[in-house]
């Protein structure tokens, strides 16, 4: 029926993206992927133990990277010796110069499209970094190490027509994977 072939369409989407780093085949997977609904909005957060991303406890979907002091989702109530990597696409609507900003305690990396932009591993820290981005969908993963005291995370960005504000679901998407349930499932 109509709906199992939307789903193979979805499908092989979802293949395409994860699978390919053709830049047309990329492209058209990037677009088709907004149409046959295969992403959903927010960040892909992987919460791992120890600062190196030694074990990983939980994933789930973030509408934000903005975590309060020692206020991290960890089950176990855990907020020392602890990592975390976001991932996820922003959507760049206009061309032009964009500043992605990262604040934490402790350190934090960022990169776009694949490009390390920024590395400080050590104690707290404020980084920035601004590139010229084409419309479209771009590669993003923030990394974050916290060993012990003070525990949080802020990332921001700014771009054309547009002043610092917090990077959010509204302009970030991730493709969904088995773990996240799907909504209305």
């Amino acid at each position: 029926g109509e709906a199992g072939a939307y789903d193979n369409v979805r499908t092989f989407v979802q293949a395409a993206l994860s699978g390919t780093n053709g830049a047309s085949a990329r492209a058209w997977a990037d677009q088709a992927a907004v149409q046959f609904g295969a992403f959903m909005t927010g960040f892909r957060g992987s919460y791992f133990e120890g600062v190196n991303f030694d074990k990983l406890v939980f994933e789930r979907l973030d509408a934000q990277v903005a975590v309060e002091d020692r206020k991290f989702p960890y089950p176990d109530g855990r907020q020392d010796n602890i990592s975390v990597r976001w991932t996820g696409k922003v959507v760049i609507a206009e061309k032009g110069k964009y500043t992605f900003k990262v604040s934490s305690d402790d350190g934090n990396r960022l990169w776009i499209d694949g490009k390390k932009q920024f590395d400080q591993w050590g104690g707290p820290v404020t980084q920035e970094s601004s590139v010229e981005l084409d419309p479209g969908l771009h590669d993003i993963q923030i990394e974050f190490q916290q060993g012990i005291g003070g525990a949080w995370i802020r990332v921001t960005w700014s771009g054309p027509g547009f002043s610092e504000r917090l990077l959010t679901k509204d302009h970030v998407s991730v493709v969904p994977w088995e773990a996240i349930p799907q909504a209305g499932k």
